[in-house]
């Protein structure tokens, strides 16, 4: 079974609990001599039926979809496995994490193949089990800057002046309700939830430690960087402001936390520890020789190999071929394998931290490539991420709509 840490083999007398109380949920009348796997997969065959009941999740997560989705059997197997492990079965909180937390989230989220990765949404689904298990669910999502976005004639977003605003967002009320709901259930039973966002805060004053920050949004402020900052600690008064009314009035404990400050001196000192190994590669990663020597660096400190920075590489490359054209030829200054290993480093450190602090990812900001373009790579040792469900312009009220941007865009 994939992903299944391997302490966790359930007593004979849990698991017969938890078989017990699935076939309550899903309503079967299994034979007697039938395992735990079996159970899992007709709650895998129900989940559709119990997304459906989320509010019009099936028209988001319908049976055939969630067939060719990265759901599986295994999916299911990480949850009932963590909960046979429960410390003591509390019926009450495992059937409102089967029956409503989970599809919920789930009819809010990305699972295709194309939008999220399997490992890391089974280390989700584990994780999500395993800390309602133990009373305290932690969310967290990177956000980035508020951009002006704008949706063109074909329907398609995009950044509209490089603008800055101040405020975090006017649909985060409706994401915020869709966290609540998804969540109130279970804190109803006594299990905490928290939700921290990280950010862009601009308390440091330094352009340079706004990792990441677009090309489109440098020149718009280029000699007036007082303004940029302005802008950005007046949005995260905002958002400070947000959670704490649409979250943090509700039961919710939040957090927001500085995307410098957390990232910034790490993202630093790499880059100029590769500048210093890497000097000839700064432009492109250059012989094969090269490769090898950047791969084993990167899997010594961070486990990924140089495919990794290619990746980053090739997106960079596109990003400034666009902004070239839109900028009537600006030329981005930086090397372009030092940007790309600031912004790999970013997605990369990022899971690291909600790793390492125990919460799990339930990204409403990242464009989905790059986040993946981290998650891919990180198979043997999967980040508990998943991706929330991407914005749709054509349904701009649904609920499930809880990904980024959460300032409307205006239609040209």
């Amino acid at each position: 079974m994939e992903n299944m840490s391997a302490e966790l083999i359930p007593n004979s007398k849990r698991s017969t609990e938890t078989k017990n109380l699935v076939k309550e949920i899903i309503d079967v009348d299994p034979p007697a001599k039938a395992g735990l796997g079996e159970y899992g997969r007709w709650y895998f065959n129900k989940l559709p039926t119990f997304i459906a009941n989320k509010d019009g999740g099936m028209s988001l997560i319908h049976k055939e979809k969630l067939k060719r989705s990265f759901i599986s059997q295994n999916t299911i197997m990480s949850a009932l496995n963590q909960i046979t492990n429960w410390e003591s079965l509390d019926s009450n909180k495992a059937r409102v994490l089967l029956t409503h937390t989970l599809p919920a989230m789930l009819a809010s989220s990305e699972v295709g193949q194309n939008g999220s990765e399997k490992a890391s949404i089974n280390k989700t689904v584990e994780e999500l089990a395993k800390q309602v298990g133990e009373g305290s669910v932690k969310i967290i999502t990177p956000a980035c800057p508020p951009y002006d976005y704008c949706r063109d004639r074909n329907g398609d977003i995009k950044h509209m002046s490089g603008q800055i605003l101040p405020t975090f967002g006017d649909r985060f009320e409706a994401v915020a309700t869709t966290i609540r709901q998804t969540f109130e259930p279970l804190m109803e039973h006594g299990v905490n939830v928290s939700f921290e966002v990280c950010t862009y805060t601009g308390e440091t004053g330094n352009v340079s430690d706004l990792v990441d920050l677009g090309v489109d949004v440098q020149e718009h402020y280029r000699g007036r960087e007082g303004e940029l900052f302005k802008s950005l600690r007046s949005c995260t008064n905002d958002a400070r402001f947000q959670l704490e009314t649409h979250l943090g009035k509700h039961g919710i404990g939040t957090k927001l936390t500085s995307i410098e400050k957390l990232l910034g001196p790490a993202i630093e000192n790499t880059v100029s520890e590769y500048q210093e190994r890497f000097p000839n590669n700064l432009k492109d990663l250059g012989t094969p020789q090269a490769h090898m020597d950047i791969r084993n660096w990167l899997n010594e400190r961070f486990g990924v190999r140089e495919w990794w920075l290619m990746f980053y590489e090739e997106q960079e490359r596109k990003y400034r071929e666009n902004q070239n054209r839109a900028l009537a030829g600006h030329k981005a200054q930086e090397p372009l394998v030092v940007s790309a290993l600031k912004e790999g480093l970013l997605y990369l450190l990022f899971t690291k931290y909600a790793k390492e602090q125990g919460k799990l990812v339930w990204d409403l900001e990242t464009t989905d490539n790059y986040m993946l373009g981290t998650l891919r790579h990180l198979k043997d040792n999967p980040a508990p991420v998943i991706m929330g469900a991407a914005y749709n312009p054509n349904k701009p009220d649904s609920r499930h709509n809880i990904r980024q941007p959460f300032n409307t865009p205006i239609d040209l």
